[in-house]
């Protein structure tokens, strides 16, 4: 049998998150997880410069986030040690295209690099909002490749 890597475009969405927490209005504590991906064993998300990111955030009033609260996205070793930033912390404002790639929010990746998340690493998305967020009813995609091992006969 010989391994074989596969990349394939794919999209992080709500739906195949590992790990979902309702996070209450700020109380000075900074950033709190809202999405968790644990990338599964035999798997590698690979993100690059023109990969983007958009969320709807909904608070449980139901309204939507306010425009000022802050949102990141960050890759966490399988220790849970440390972290690296695909997305610095910016305001919700800026991450609500769904539609247009020219005014998505691009990774902040440097052009002709790359970053990955390997099997065991978390990509977690983080806010801190103005209003408690109602997670179940918010929604978001993060784009990258996907790079799968597939056993070969």
């Amino acid at each position: 049998m010989a391994v074989q890597l596969k990349g394939e475009a794919y999209t992080l969405v709500r739906g195949n998150v590992t790990t979902e927490t309702d996070i209450a209005v700020s109380t000075g504590e900074g950033l709190q997880n809202i999405w968790e991906y644990l990338v599964p064993v035999g798997h590698t998300y690979v993100f690059n410069p023109q990969d983007t990111f958009s969320a709807y955030l909904e608070t449980s009033a139901p309204a939507e986030a306010g425009a000022g609260s802050d949102v990141d996205v960050v890759i966490q070793d399988a220790a849970k040690q440390s972290s690296r930033s695909l997305v610095n912390p910016v305001r919700y404002a800026q991450i609500k295209e769904f539609q247009d790639r020219d005014k998505m929010l691009h990774l902040d990746i440097e052009e002709g690099k790359e970053m990955v998340a390997r099997e065991g690493e978390r990509v977690i998305v983080r806010g801190n909002l103005n209003d408690t967020l109602d997670a179940s009813d918010s929604y978001m995609a993060l784009t990258c490749t996907r790079i799968r091992k597939t056993i070969l006969d």
